[in-house]
């Protein structure tokens, strides 16, 4: 196989392990372009976001008081 052949294997066997330490530690974005790895994200943000949908008529008034009693329950959990 030759030394080139160690070499390749080497290679692609750290980037595999790379690829899988990056993949361990979760970076998503939220609906605005900001980024956050892990955690709890700030609870004003999920507000915003269901006032944005009530806003624009994607929710009803029941869904939007439910949902804002989800979130602020939830919120109080954390605590």
């Amino acid at each position: 196989m030759g030394s080139w052949g160690y070499v390749l294997t080497v290679m692609s066997f750290v980037l595999l392990l790379g690829c899988q330490a990056h993949g361990d530690r979760p970076v998503r974005p939220l609906h605005d372009g900001r980024r956050y790895e892990g955690g709890v994200p700030d609870p004003g943000i999920a507000e915003d976001r269901l006032a944005e949908r009530f806003a624009r008529y994607e929710i009803e008034e029941s869904e939007d008081t439910v949902g804002l009693t989800v979130l602020r329950r939830g919120r109080g959990a954390l605590r």
